[in-house]
């Protein structure tokens, strides 16, 4: 199944954390709105309880999806069923429960966060017998290499996020695919990757503008919080639909290897967007818009003009709902 689903045309699609802003999170409901929207591939991750449960759960703790500001480690996993649900309403799924649901109808990829829960999710894919039906990724290779020592059946993929990439790394470490955040994702890198046998395999993308950059510039595979958007894109393409550019809210231009996104107001006047791993702006605002903002540099007659854009809307040639214009 997981190979059937890493060779998906024009791209795969993963349902991110289930499709994380169309379903509670990491949960079971998730998983069976994946498997009911036809995803390709539906992402879960993977943590442990105190006393070694494992449970799908992003982050360490569990603040942001269900208000507790208790890390999963911390707790057992009887008090965990007993008294937090997920966005108030789903209860935290264990890997056991997360299997059961997908095999046979979805395949899935595996995000394992804690290396030294390595053995414990092998050993319950074997027991389910899904070694051919997941894919287990991380950003540690120790983890990848471990489960390659483990189970060689196994497929596995390599996570990153930041330049420069670990493609050859991820070669070397026996891995069927990168997964690189898109900002990284260029054409040239993923030529590389496709070189050596290996699949690509992008997040986060929300936007369908993203997802058509992502896959003109080669993507193999797209993950996104609204898989449902990948899926009507694809059937687009499928059936022969043209991308019209004009159509097009934003572009993407490279810099320095990084991908960002453009706005052309006029000619020779546009905007760049600012790199959020290099300016420590987003970091400052990101409590207060609550990440719903960009920062572009302004460029007038294709010159800085030193002008300072936020905004929390982007569309065709204009920007909305501008919150701030500094020098």
């Amino acid at each position: 199944m997981i190979e059937k689903a890493l060779n998906q045309k024009p791209f795969g699609v993963i349902a991110h954390r289930g499709g994380g802003l169309e379903v509670p999170e990491n949960t079971i409901k998730g998983i069976k709105h994946a498997i009911r929207i036809k995803a390709d591939i539906v992402e879960v991750d993977i943590r442990s309880t105190k006393d070694g449960e494992l449970i799908l759960l992003h982050d360490s703790d569990f603040e942001r999806v269900a208000g507790v500001a208790k890390e999963a480690k911390e707790l057992e996993f009887a008090y965990i069923k007993e008294n937090i649900l997920i966005e108030d309403s789903e209860p935290v799924a264990t890997l056991a429960e997360a299997l059961e649901s997908a095999k046979g109808k979805i395949a899935m990829f595996l995000e394992i966060k804690e290396p030294d829960t390595c053995q414990k999710v092998v050993e319950l894919v074997q027991e389910y017998q899904m070694q051919q039906d997941v894919c287990i990724i991380s950003f540690y290779e120790e983890v990848v290499s471990e489960v390659k020592r483990l189970d060689s059946t196994i497929t596995t993929g390599l996570v990153y996020s930041y330049p420069p990439g670990k493609i050859p790394d991820a070669k070397q470490l026996g891995c069927a695919l990168v997964l690189p955040h898109y900002r990284i994702a260029t054409a040239k890198a993923n030529r590389f990757a496709h070189n050596i046998h290996l699949k690509v395999g992008v997040w986060t993308v929300n936007e369908e503008d993203l997802a058509i950059a992502m896959h003109e510039r080669g993507a193999d595979l797209i993950a996104s919080d609204y898989p449902k958007m990948l899926l009507k894109l694809r059937k687009r393409l499928q059936e022969g639909g043209v991308i019209e550019k004009e159509k097009i809210e934003f572009l993407i231009e490279e810099v320095d290897d990084i991908l960002l996104r453009k706005v052309v107001l006029g000619k020779g006047h546009f905007l760049i967007e600012r790199d959020p791993r290099k300016d420590n702006t987003y970091h400052t605002l990101k409590e207060k818009y609550n990440n719903n903002f960009y920062i572009f540099d302004e460029y007038k007659e294709e010159k800085l003009t030193n002008e300072v854009v936020l905004v929390q809307k982007v569309k065709r040639s204009k920007v909305d709902e501008i919150i701030k214009k500094f020098g």
